[in-house]
This record gives C-alpha cells, sequence and structure tokens, in this order.
C-alpha cells in the first residue's frame, strides 16, 4: 500500500500538491465524485471527517 509509505499532511496543505500525490498513488483504485463506482478499491466520495473503522 503506497499512502503508508507516504508522510502525511494536515490541516492547510496545497491542495495542487495533493491533488498530484493522489492521482499518482490513489486513483488507479479509487474515484471521487458523483460518477465514481467501485474498482480496485472503493470510491472515496464522503471520507472527510468519517470514524475510520
Amino acid at each position: 500500500m503506497a499512502l503508508a509509505l507516504q508522510p502525511l499532511a494536515y490541516g492547510a496543505g496545497d491542495a495542487e500538491a495533493g491533488k498530484a500525490v493522489f492521482t499518482r498513488l490513489c486513483s488507479g483504485c479509487h474515484k471521487i465524485g458523483p460518477s465514481a463506482r467501485n474498482a480496485f478499491g472503493p470510491p472515496l466520495n464522503g471520507i472527510i471527517g468519517r470514524q475510520a473503522g
């Protein structure tokens, strides 16, 4: 899992840099948006603020 090896940034960050990281490391398995469907991993719609587990 590539994400586990990446340092995490919290708070006010660089949205464009975050988008680039997501595109490079996450978008192959996860989608976001109204047309997002299950791929190799689940869609990530609505995960902000949700309790893990």
